[in-house]
């Protein structure tokens, strides 16, 4: 079922990346700032949100190129935490 392929992305999509995103949330939280870490946090989760809006309601075999938006700023924002944290280190 197509709806329900679009519903598994979605789902797929936040659980791929929530360990990563958590480690480097409470690592930036201790090491860099917890100031910074809540504004990086917050966008991060902004980005995620948005994805679910950006996905057609009954996805096919192709992915919007769209969606690249939400999923490369998610991407942006975790490589920006994981840099912050080796620079103070």
């Amino acid at each position: 079922d197509r709806e329900m392929l679009t519903a598994d992305r979605i789902q797929l999509n936040m659980l791929e990346f929530m360990p990563v995103f958590l480690a480097l949330l409470w690592l930036h939280a201790f090491v860099v700032s917890s100031i910074e870490a809540t504004i990086l946090g917050a966008s991060y989760t902004l980005a995620r949100a948005v994805y679910p809006l950006l996905l057609p309601r009954k996805m096919g075999k192709d992915i919007p190129p769209r969606l690249l938006i939400a999923t490369f700023a998610g991407y942006i924002l975790l490589i920006a935490m994981a840099v912050r944290i080796m620079q103070h280190l």
